[in-house]
């Protein structure tokens, strides 16, 4: 989960886009929604741990990819 306001659309894209998770809006704050949502990452952090880290080794993999496809990209402008 994350902490955000609606503009920090770069922790939208990631935490919410990315890997599916919850992005608490601090713009509109309910504190009794704010308790729900930690104690259920809390209660659930061992169903998760896993979850996010298949989801982060996927990220990373085309991360990869696509510096590789830029990195082509620039050699291929270079000759």
């Amino acid at each position: 989960m994350a902490l955000a306001v609606e503009e920090d659309h770069r922790m939208h894209n990631i935490i919410d886009k990315m890997f599916g998770r919850k992005v608490y809006d601090l713009n509109n704050p309910d504190m009794d929604d704010l308790k729900k949502v930690i104690v259920d990452e809390w209660n659930y952090r061992e169903k998760i741990k896993p979850e996010m880290a298949v989801l982060a080794r996927k990220v990373l993999n085309e991360a990869n990819e696509a510096a590789q496809l830029l990195k082509q990209r620039f050699c291929a402008y270079g000759k």
